[in-house]
């Protein structure tokens, strides 16, 4: 009875033990000032993402969505950029979408809001539709 005791409260002292490191630990986790980095990091590292997308996607099959594309890139985009992406005009032709296959970011500077981003762009692109050409006199005709 007396050895049960004994090993009932040693198993209580470890786990007791454990819990109390596994509590310790987790407060450490929350308070970690690397934990806030990765959690920034992560956040510019989606976005940037996000933005290269719409910087190489356009639909320029109307005037009207190659407009509002061109004002998504000026939404997407910063200083001398934006302001060269301002004087762009819409013109209906080849639209193209991007995907974002690889990123990384080279540089973070959280205090600043500022990050440097590297990655690969695919960009599928579909040519404008011809006109439909009119009918010639010796064009098949259905009966």
């Amino acid at each position: 009875m007396k050895r049960a005791k004994t090993l009932t409260v040693t198993a209580l002292v470890v786990a007791l033990g454990f819990c109390g490191t596994g509590a310790w630990t987790y407060a450490q986790a929350r308070t970690d000032e690397e934990l806030a980095f990765g959690r920034e990091r992560d956040t510019a590292l989606a976005e940037g993402r996000d933005r290269l997308t719409v910087l190489n996607t356009l639909d320029a099959s109307t005037r009207e969505r190659a407009t509002a594309g061109i004002q998504a890139w000026r939404d997407a985009s910063t200083g001398p950029l934006r302001t060269e992406l301002g004087r762009t005009a819409p013109t209906v032709g080849a639209s193209a979408r991007a995907t974002v296959t690889e990123a990384a970011l080279t540089a973070l500077d959280a205090r600043a809001g500022t990050a440097k981003l590297i990655a690969t762009v695919r960009v599928d692109v579909t040519r404008a539709e011809p006109p439909p050409r009119p009918p010639t006199a010796n064009a098949w005709r259905p009966s």
